[in-house]
């Protein structure tokens, strides 16, 4: 094989980039953790976002497009508590609604279709933040419960698991610590979000 390259013709023009659909997703489960209207910006349209967002839209969200890559969602009410098999399309990140659930229904029943050791870290971090979690056949249940002081280490820097730690933390605890944590990009992203929302975090 032989390649020929031919340079020296200078580059112009303007590129957008999308959004890092993982952020997106910790951004709208974040925007439920409240009654009122979040708007995100720079949202991606690939077919996992839109799924995530079918999925908030199916636990009660209003979203409302203004362009091609801006909504706005709102969360009055969330209509149930459980993430079916159907809802979680094998993904962990679907898990990233259990704050919501836990903060607003202060229940819920997830049904997975893979094997529980994926989301040891995941089960591991709900009963380190004193949630009471039953196994059953399908998945799992989870109770909220509110704490005072906590300080967990997660047994491995999973950005799902870090996120739902910190979205739990600024809705269920009154100080928590939490160590060992993802330092991905899109982790700060969800900081600013809910520290635009009220939350008091440091140290990110």
């Amino acid at each position: 094989m032989q390649i020929r390259v031919k340079g020296r013709n200078p580059l112009n023009g303007l590129y957008v980039p999308h959004g890092n659909p993982n952020a997106a997703k910790a951004s709208i489960a974040a925007s439920m953790l409240s009654e009122h209207a979040i708007t995100l910006q720079n949202i991606p349209t690939n077919r996992s976002t839109l799924h995530f967002l079918e999925v908030a839209q199916s636990l009660g969200a209003t979203v409302s497009w203004q362009n091609s890559s801006t909504l706005t969602l709102q969360t009055p009410q969330l209509t149930q508590s459980g993430l079916t098999e159907a809802m979680m399309q094998g993904a962990v990140g679907s898990l990233l609604y259990i704050p919501a659930l836990l903060a607003r229904q202060r229940r819920v029943t997830v049904e997975i279709g893979f094997p529980l050791h994926r989301i040891r870290t995941h089960l591991n971090l709900l009963r380190d933040l004193q949630q009471q979690v039953t196994i059953h056949e399908q998945g799992f249940e989870c109770v909220a419960q509110n704490w005072d002081e906590a300080d967990i280490i997660l047994d491995r820097p999973s950005v799902t698991a870090s996120e739902i730690a910190i979205m739990l933390a600024v809705t269920l605890g009154k100080s928590t610590t939490l160590r060992h944590v993802a330092c991905e990009p899109h982790i700060n992203d969800l900081v600013q979000l809910l520290r635009s929302m009220g939350a008091e975090i440091s140290g990110e």
